[in-house]
């Protein structure tokens, strides 16, 4: 028999993730209105997607990401999603091969 409830640490991520869309909302009418956000629009943000620790979560914390794994990356998407644009998308998933770029390899392309 497979258990499909939430776990602790699930339960906990919803709600942070939760709280975060509700944050996110409130810049939705801006980023409509004049197509982007302003400067401090932007900071808030930035500082909301730390202050609920929920920045770069598909990237290991060794490479200053929260290191979700795929089950809770879409448990906080799954909250997200209520937000629409490009609000979405302000946990900051750098694409994995960031993850294993060097100065060097950066200046190559």
């Amino acid at each position: 028999m497979m258990e499909f409830a939430y776990t602790n640490r699930l339960s906990e991520l919803r709600e942070r993730a939760r709280s975060l869309a509700n944050v996110l909302e409130t810049f939705e009418l801006e980023c409509e209105e004049n197509n982007g956000l302003s400067a401090e629009s932007h900071a808030t943000i930035k500082q909301a997607v730390l202050d609920h620790q929920l920045n770069a979560i598909n990237t290991p914390v060794e490479y200053g990401g929260t290191g979700l794994s795929v089950l809770e990356q879409a448990v906080v998407q799954e909250q997200l999603g209520r937000v629409t644009g490009v609000l979405w998308d302000t946990v900051w998933r750098p694409a994995n091969p960031l993850a294993h770029a060097t100065p060097s390899s950066a200046s190559a392309t």
